[in-house]
């Protein structure tokens, strides 16, 4: 029973993710979702917020159909390992587009946070470029280039439960989460990849 309880478990954190594992502490504790829902007013953070998107994945799906899909997950694989490698979090899964964040966790130094977040995406960049990566990820063309893009940004966040009793997600609401995403749409209007901001900047090493 500790191996499943252990494997449940695995599976909540998985799903909800770190975010998420203050607010299931608390239900292991006795309250519900829905008083953590409508009790619970969330926390104030600062973090590093960042978005990725595959900016030319209708044109994968159209070629590729279903295993549009399968590259999506080698995407998500290769960029949630590379974000928890650089202590950060992987927090949302929106299609072909990822919400990351990276928090300094009392123990880490601003300067290194902001280091390993960028680098992260470099990393991703990298993996997702060389040649091991991309055998065998396409079925109909060989062609086909992954067009990843990423925005990143500094600043505060809620980080809250968002939901009902019928559905919950462990989430962050700003406007410099909405900052980040729109430095991930203007990355192609400046023919980049990654695209940070002056408040990211100003904090690397």
């Amino acid at each position: 029973i500790d191996r499943w309880i252990s494997e449940l478990t695995s599976m909540l954190q998985l799903g909800f993710g770190e975010a998420g594992s203050r607010f299931i502490s608390k239900n292991l504790k006795g309250r519900t979702f829905s008083e953590i829902i409508t009790k619970e007013p969330g926390s104030i953070v600062n973090a590093f917020f960042g978005f990725c998107n595959l900016r030319n994945y209708e044109d994968i799906a159209e070629i590729e159909g279903r295993n549009a899909i399968h590259i999506v997950n080698r995407i998500a694989n290769s960029l949630h390992t590379a974000v928890t490698q650089s202590h950060g979090d992987p927090n949302s899964n929106l299609g072909h587009a990822f919400l990351l964040v990276w928090k300094s966790k009392g123990v880490r130094n601003i300067q290194q946070v902001a280091d390993a977040a960028l680098r992260s995406y470099v990393q991703c960049i990298l993996e997702t470029t060389r040649a091991e990566f991309r055998q065998d990820l396409f079925e109909r063309s060989k062609t086909i280039e992954l067009d990843l893009c990423f925005g990143l940004h500094f600043g505060w966040a809620v980080e809250c439960a968002i939901g009902s009793e019928c559905k919950v997600d462990l989430s962050y609401l700003s406007p410099h989460v909405n900052i980040a995403s729109r430095l991930q749409a203007a990355s192609s209007q400046y023919g980049v990849s990654i695209l940070i901001s002056g408040d990211v900047f100003s904090l690397l090493s």
